[in-house]
């Protein structure tokens, strides 16, 4: 594997580390409930992974020799495509939450594709 590919790989793993980390600490902050079948999961719990996901973006962001502009760029491109990802099944799925409609979601979605295609031609112009 090549030098990209390896870095490719740990700018995506520090993305979606980075997005699951960000779930779980919202879940501590706004004390939510997480039920996984029968069983009620103490909040305390998500500190776990918050802690773990802290260590995991690190290390991946550590392991790229140069960390220049572009694995920048490359991270947030990630972190878009995860959102759009969860911004598109909340509109799919008719959801509404923290105020945004079926309406907003589907705004959103297409303001996220705008953005990831601008940034991915950005990337592919470097």
């Amino acid at each position: 594997m090549t030098q990209q590919g390896k870095e490719n790989i740990a700018i995506v793993s520090a993305g979606i580390f980075a997005c699951i980390g960000v779930l779980h600490l919202l879940r501590v902050i706004l004390n939510l409930d997480l039920v996984v079948g029968s069983v009620s999961i103490a909040t305390w719990v998500s500190i776990l992974p918050v802690i773990g996901a802290i260590f995991l973006v690190y290390y991946n962001i550590k392991s790229i020799d140069v960390r220049s502009k572009i694995v920048w760029l490359k991270f947030i491109f990630t972190l878009l495509i995860v959102d759009a990802i969860i911004v598109f099944y909340s509109w799919f799925a008719s959801l509404s939450y923290w105020g945004i409609s079926k309406t907003g979601f589907g705004t959103l979605f297409i303001i996220e594709l705008i953005a990831i295609i601008a940034l991915a031609m950005y990337i592919k112009k470097k």
